[in-house]
């Protein structure tokens, strides 16, 4: 990799934890789409909305377990999920890079 784009990667990374932690906690607090559609049609209560899965999410409701600052810990979730994302995207990369290597060569 050239160190053109290595930098070009090192701060698009710290421009989306930037907004990640700033704009977060600034998301609307309205339930997203599938939500909202199994409100309407009463789906919650079919798939047990009594213990909902997503409450036992790591990161429940995009907030950190812990943290008592609402916005603080809402930013922390932004940065854990963009943080994420990122490793993965990364590791896919060059997963496909090796493959597609591997494949001209054969």
């Amino acid at each position: 990799m050239q160190k053109k784009h290595l930098i070009f990667i090192i701060i698009a990374f710290v421009i989306s934890l930037g907004l990640a932690f700033f704009l977060s906690p600034y998301a609307s607090r309205s339930p997203d789409g599938l939500e909202k559609v199994l409100e309407k049609t009463g789906g919650s209560e079919k798939i047990g909305a009594a213990n909902p899965a997503w409450k036992n999410a790591p990161l429940p409701d995009y907030t950190v377990p812990g943290v008592k600052n609402e916005k603080l810990s809402t930013g922390l979730a932004g940065v854990i999920g963009a943080v994420f994302v990122f490793v993965i995207a990364t590791v896919l990369s060059y997963l496909l890079y090796r493959f597609a290597g591997r494949k001209k060569k054969l």
